[in-house]
């Protein structure tokens, strides 16, 4: 009789006790796509895995924040099961495999008015011995590498969006190389602030190259490798490509632009 009652109570305990709990890791400094704001994580991909993760039965997703850095060394070390939004780069062997496209992004330089004086057209002929910002643990396309081996141009670190901003209005840096609609979401976010420096107000970013179109995904570590994963990747893409044809993606787009 009591295991008659066990099994009947199992049947009517709620799906989501039974499902499996997925961690899934994303960058904290990364607006509008994914950051914290007043101790909430949110942004354009956290706000669309939401939706993924209401698509997929049988599992629950945990969305948590983490420095982009760390969260490399948490796949490298296979210390969690997936991380977004990396793009898809041969020289990260530890991250595979990558899901189906999230988002294609366009990375450009946009540079402060002080060194737009002339035309910079062409990367990186007109952009010798200037100073270009990019994010920590920022994966550098053909471009920016080759150009900085070749010591064409230097290359500076900072840890987020809004370092880097600042940073050009203090004029330690000449440009910032980054996502477009990260770059100017970010510039206008510390402009309108109401502690916002004079440099800061009298900030102007003009768009002086696009660099690559990569596309962003969750990375999933070779290292981490539950029995469940090739089924939760199964049905993560599934998802993904169902919500994005629905628009879903594009509606979160637009409402961050606003």
């Amino acid at each position: 009789m009591k295991r008659c009652f066990a099994y009947v109570f199992a049947l009517l305990l709620p799906s989501s006790w039974s499902s499996e709990l997925v961690t899934l890791y994303g960058d904290e400094s990364y607006p509008p796509y994914s950051y914290v704001e007043a101790g909430v994580f949110k942004g354009i991909y956290v706000d669309f895995l939401r939706q993924v993760d209401a698509a997929m039965p049988g599992y629950r997703l945990q969305l948590k924040p983490v420095p982009w850095k760390r969260g490399l060394q948490m796949m490298q070390n296979g210390e969690a099961m997936g991380l977004f939004p990396p793009y898809k780069f041969t020289d990260r062997g530890y991250l595979t495999p990558y899901s189906v496209p999230l988002n294609a992004e366009r990375i450009v330089l946009m540079c402060h008015q002080g060194v737009m004086d002339r035309p910079r057209l062409h990367f990186p002929d007109d952009f010798a011995q200037l100073n270009i910002g990019i994010n920590r643990g920022f994966a550098l396309d053909d471009h920016l590498r080759d150009a900085a081996r070749e010591k064409r141009i230097r290359l500076e670190e900072a840890s987020s969006n809004e370092a880097n901003i600042r940073k050009l209005a203090a004029r330690h840096i000449d440009c910032y190389a980054n996502d477009h609609k990260a770059i100017v979401y970010s510039w206008h976010t510390l402009r309108s602030s109401p502690n916002a420096s004079v440099e800061l107000k009298n900030l102007q970013l003009l768009e002086a190259v696009t660099l690559s179109e990569p596309t962003a995904h969750l990375g999933f570590s070779a290292y981490f490798n539950p029995a469940y994963k090739a089924d939760f990747i199964n049905q993560f893409n599934a998802a993904i490509v169902q919500l994005k044809r629905k628009g879903v993606m594009d509606g979160m787009i637009e409402q961050y632009a606003d």
